[in-house]
């Protein structure tokens, strides 16, 4: 598909998943020129307040920009939007274009909380959902990632509920 939503609870393998993908795709997960991941950004308002994280209108323009360009190195480019459900409401209209349009590009966007993204963004993503790991997984990853200390503390296991991401924080 030209769009995916990987959605589910944070830290359970959105990312690394994407970045998996990335280096399938690209033979590299980062510091390729047919990468873009883009990530919500604090902004920090004249007064001097500091705005939540969001992802603007801004980098949805430079992710049109990215998608319109023909692949440097590879078949096809990739983006990924991080805190996908962070994208501002502005941010989310004008990504409906790219994603209808994606040209040489695929679009990952992963969400930890996919209704507060638009319906009509939704229903152009090839949704996979993503779930928290009983214990057995959990053990599995964190072994994998290099934190097996971690599983001799089961207090931390049962606290971060599944998610192998929310251990290792």
């Amino acid at each position: 598909a030209p769009a995916y939503l990987f959605q589910g609870p944070a830290g359970v393998g959105k990312a690394l998943t994407a970045r998996c993908l990335a280096q399938h795709l690209l033979g590299k997960a980062s510091d390729h020129p047919d990468l873009l991941w883009v990530a919500p950004v604090p902004k920090t308002q004249d007064t001097g307040r500091v705005t939540p994280a969001q992802i603007r209108l801004e980098q949805v323009r430079e992710i049109s920009q990215f998608v319109g360009r023909t692949p440097w190195q590879s078949d096809q480019s990739l983006v990924v939007i991080e805190s996908a459900h962070c994208l501002n409401e502005p941010a989310q209209d004008a990504l409906l274009k790219t994603l209808e349009e994606p040209g040489h590009s695929r679009i990952i966007l992963l969400a930890d909380r996919p209704d507060e993204l638009l319906t009509t963004i939704r229903s152009r993503c090839q949704v996979i959902p993503f779930r928290n790991l009983d214990r057995e997984q959990m053990r599995t990853v964190l072994q994998e990632q290099g934190y097996e200390k971690i599983e001799q503390h089961p207090e931390l296991l049962t606290l971060a509920g599944g998610s192998p991401g929310a251990a290792i924080t």
